[in-house]
């Protein structure tokens, strides 16, 4: 009778392993699925950049062809810089959006493995008006 208590009480300890294995799993999938988001989302802000640098260096009064997904579009120089504009925000949003929820998930993932956070990971860069309430306040 001893026996298969402690069969059950190992069989809960196996299946309370497995399933915290699983969830480690399960967040440092979706920490790598996030972290490519973050690779694609650069390599878009590249190409932005790239195309409003030659945009910038045209003539402002001519037309180019612009791509929008599996058609070509003729447009005037100054629309495709403002497209490009909006789209080179959008994609800076999207990305500080990720690395926002991303250090969350690290700092879950670190503490689900039993290892210590980062120290700093979590640090957040100074505002304008806060860099510059520094700056008047060490002259």
């Amino acid at each position: 009778m001893a026996d298969t208590s402690s069969d059950d009480v190992n069989d809960a300890a196996v299946q309370a392993a497995l399933q915290h294995l699983a969830d480690i799993e399960i967040l440092a999938e979706d920490i790598l699925v996030d972290k490519q988001m973050l690779i694609s989302l650069d390599k878009r802000r590249n190409g932005c950049r790239e195309a409003l640098r030659s945009i910038r260096n045209t003539d402002k009064s001519n037309q180019s062809w612009m791509c929008f997904g599996e058609t070509f579009v003729e447009l005037p120089n100054y629309s495709i810089k403002t497209l490009l504009e909006k789209e080179q925000e959008s994609t800076q949003s999207e990305t500080e959006k990720m690395r926002t929820n991303l250090k969350p998930k690290l700092t879950q993932l670190y503490q689900m493995e039993g290892k210590q956070p980062r120290e700093g990971f979590d640090l957040k860069p100074l505002s304008r008006d806060e860099l510059s309430a520094v700056t008047q306040t060490r002259n």
